[in-house]
């Protein structure tokens, strides 16, 4: 671009040629400039974030203090909470919720589609033999799941989809032991004495390393779709660093 000599300096053919490119565009680089190191003080202050729980501690927390050491001067305010309201009225910059909300004017994304599994200890299947049917998993204890999104309830009859040919059966499931909160009770498992169900991302790990096996694999028991919130107007640097962030620690599992 620029070729030197020791009494002057000037601009080679492809010098000149940028240089008649650029010429008279002098604000617009002036704006580039200011834009480049404004970006730099975005990265500083409150970032406000609702997370699932069980969301959270499988993909998230694990890896939290790696965003925290990239940029510490963000303020990170994480609020753990399956739903959320009132979006902008509160202040929220970023979410992850299982649901599409109400409000149209949100940014919102698909983020993963995860399965709800069954699974238990080998030392369970040397007690009680391995459930190979699905009509061989009723006559099993089971930790179900329950919900109290319209009344509390325990979910016995459940629709289990074969994940191979999408056929779809309705099964009905001991109530012995139900719950909201796969994470609390995934330990239960631990017991011996009882078939648990949770989410696959829960669980990778354990199954992949033969602690807990995955049981009648071919089904899914349900599926919960994630998907990101963020705010319409405020597309702000720490944001987008948080959701690029938070895609690279789904990416990795």
């Amino acid at each position: 671009m620029i070729r030197r000599n020791t009494k002057s300096i000037e601009l080679t053919d492809s010098g000149k040629k940028l240089y008649e490119q650029l010429k008279g565009s002098e604000l617009s680089i002036r704006e580039l400039v200011s834009a480049t190191v404004n970006l730099k003080e975005d990265f500083s202050g409150a970032l406000r974030v609702v997370l699932p729980p069980v969301f959270a501690q499988s993909y998230i927390i694990p890896r939290l203090m790696e965003f925290m050491t990239l940029y510490p001067e963000i303020k990170l305010h994480l609020f753990f909470e399956s739903k959320v309201n009132e979006f902008i009225k509160q202040g929220i910059d970023y979410a992850i919720m299982s649901y599409v909300p109400e409000y149209q004017n949100l940014r919102i994304k698909l983020l993963l589609e995860s399965q709800f599994i069954m699974f238990c200890t080998p030392q369970y299947i040397a007690n009680y033999g391995y459930p190979m049917t699905l009509d061989d998993i009723v006559k099993h204890k089971t930790v179900t799941a329950a919900t109290v999104a319209h009344e509390f309830m325990a979910m016995q009859q459940i629709p289990v989809t074969n994940v191979k040919t999408g056929e779809t059966t309705v099964v009905t499931l001991s109530d012995t032991l139900a719950s909201n909160n796969s994470s609390i009770l995934k330990d239960v498992v631990y017991s011996n004495e009882i078939i648990c169900g949770g989410f696959l991302f829960q669980v990778r790990e354990e199954i992949k390393s033969g602690k807990l096996i995955h049981v009648l694999p071919d089904y899914s028991f349900a599926s919960v779709k994630y998907y990101q919130v963020r705010h319409p107007n405020e597309e702000t640097a720490k944001v987008k660093v948080f959701a690029n962030f938070i895609e690279d620690c789904i990416a990795v599992i």
